[in-house]
C-alpha cells in the first residue's frame, strides 16, 4: 500500500516493471502525510519531510536544510564515507564568518582562528602570526610549547623572554653574513672565539683578543682596572710604561730593574740586613751636599760638601771627629802606613803622598793638632 497525492490510496499487488514518467503539480510521494517527498507545495523545490517536519529541500543549484542549523549530516554512529567537492569549492561557516577555500594544492582558512589540538602537515605557510598560548617551558628538544625536529630559520629578530640553551656538545654560535665570527662550545672546558677575533667594549679600541696561539691581548685607550683582594700573576711580568702603586709592592724573590726613581723620602727594610751588590761603581748623588749615616735618629758618619770643600765627620755621641779638604788645584792622595807605629812616633810624608811612622830626633818637639767639632 502506498501514498500518492493528497486523497488517493492505490493498492498495488503485483510488481511494477516499468514507469516512464509520473508528474503532477501537487505531487507528494511518501509513507504518509508526515513522512514524504513534497514536489507540489512550491514550484521548483523538492522538500523532504520526516516525522511531520520539513527537514531538507532541493532547489536549483542548492541542497540545504529547510531551517538554518536544523539538520545534521551524519551521526556519531552513522557517518558518511568520502566527500568529493569540485576545485575552488568553499566550506562556509555561519554565512561567511569563516571559510575554507580550495585552490590548486591548497586550502585557505579565512575570517578567524583555526584551532586544533594537533596538526600534522608537511609544509605550513602563514601570511599572519603563528602563535601558541601554551605556557609549557622547554627543558629538552622534545618538550616546550613549540617544537621542531629540524632546523629553525628566522629572517628577522628573535626575542626570547628567558634562557637560551644550546644542548649539544660542540655547539657553535655563528655571527655575520659570511659566518666570520663563531663561539664554539668545548665539552667540560668552555667557549672558544675563533681565529684572532676580538671581544670589544664601547668601541673597537677596547678589546680582549687572542692575538696568536700563545698571546692574549687586553687593550684599552686609557685604563684597565682589576679589582680584587689579590691579583696573582703566574709567570714573567713585562711592563713598557710606568708602574704607579698607592700601596706596598712586595717582591720576596727580589726586584731587577734598570733604574729606580723614588718620589718619597725613605727606603725601609722591615728586618734583616740590606746588601747592595753591584758589578760596577756605586754613586750616591745628594743635591743637598750631605750623605748622613744614622742608627735611628743618632748620626754615625757624614760626608758633607756644603761649603765647597769636602768633609768627613765620624760621630761619637753628639760630637764628631772631622777631616776637611783644603782648596786643591789638583788631586791629592795620601797613602796611610800599614801598621799603627810605635809609642811616641809621628807620621811623616815623603812628599809623594806616602805617609809613614817616624821617630823624632832628640831635642825636636812635634805636635799633632786635631780639630774637634
Amino acid at each position: 500500500m502506498g501514498y500518492i497525492g493528497a486523497a488517493y490510496l492505490v493498492a498495488i499487488d503485483d510488481p511494477i516493471t516499468e514507469i516512464t514518467s509520473m508528474t503532477n503539480a501537487a505531487l507528494k510521494v511518501g509513507r504518509d502525510t508526515q513522512n514524504l517527498i513534497d514536489f507540489g507545495t512550491t514550484d521548483n523545490k523538492i522538500i523532504l519531510r520526516v516525522n511531520n517536519v520539513n527537514e531538507v529541500e532541493l532547489v536549483e543549484n542548492a541542497f540545504s536544510p529547510v531551517t538554518s542549523d536544523g539538520v545534521t549530516l551524519g551521526t556519531a554512529s552513522l557517518m558518511w564515507s568520502d566527500l568529493f567537492v569540485a576545485s575552488g569549492s568553499v566550506l562556509n561557516f555561519n554565512n561567511g564568518d569563516m571559510t575554507v577555500t580550495h585552490s590548486s594544492n591548497a586550502l585557505t582558512v579565512a575570517g578567524g582562528t583555526f584551532s586544533t589540538a594537533a596538526l600534522t602537515a608537511t609544509t605550513g605557510v602563514f601570511s599572519g602570526i603563528l602563535k601558541t598560548d601554551d605556557a609549557t617551558d622547554a627543558t629538552s628538544t622534545t618538550d616546550g610549547s613549540l617544537q621542531t625536529d629540524g632546523g629553525l630559520s628566522v629572517v628577522k629578530d628573535a626575542i626570547l623572554g628567558n634562557d637560551v640553551k644550546l644542548l649539544s656538545d660542540s655547539a657553535v654560535l655563528t655571527f655575520g653574513a659570511d659566518s666570520d665570527t663563531t663561539l664554539t662550545h668545548t665539552d667540560g672546558s668552555g667557549l672558544t672565539l675563533n681565529g684572532t677575533n676580538k671581544i670589544m667594549f664601547n668601541d673597537a679600541s677596547q678589546f680582549i683578543q687572542g692575538a696568536s696561539a700563545t698571546v692574549l691581548d687586553i687593550a684599552a685607550t686609557d685604563e684597565i682596572e682589576l679589582t680584587a683582594t689579590l691579583i696573582d700573576v703566574v709567570g714573567n711580568f713585562t711592563n713598557s710604561g710606568t708602574i704607579i702603586s698607592t700601596g706596598v709592592i712586595t717582591a720576596n724573590a727580589g726586584v731587577v730593574v734598570d733604574n729606580i726613581t723614588i718620589d718619597g723620602t725613605e727606603i725601609d727594610l722591615s728586618s734583616g740586613d740590606l746588601a747592595i751588590d753591584v758589578a760596577g761603581d756605586i754613586e750616591v748623588n745628594a743635591d743637598g751636599g750631605q750623605v748622613i749615616f744614622k742608627d735611628g735618629s743618632a748620626a754615625i758618619a757624614e760626608l758633607s760638601n756644603e761649603s765647597g770643600n769636602g768633609e768627613l765627620r765620624i760621630y761619637e755621641g753628639a760630637n764628631y771627629l772631622g777631616f776637611k779638604t783644603p782648596a786643591l788645584s789638583a788631586n791629592q792622595v795620601w797613602v796611610l802606613p800599614d801598621d799603627d807605629g810605635s809609642a811616641n812616633q809621628y807620621m811623616k810624608t815623603d812628599g809623594s803622598g806616602n805617609l809613614t811612622w817616624a821617630s823624632a830626633s832628640a831635642g825636636v818637639g812635634i805636635g799633632l793638632v786635631l780639630a774637634l767639632g
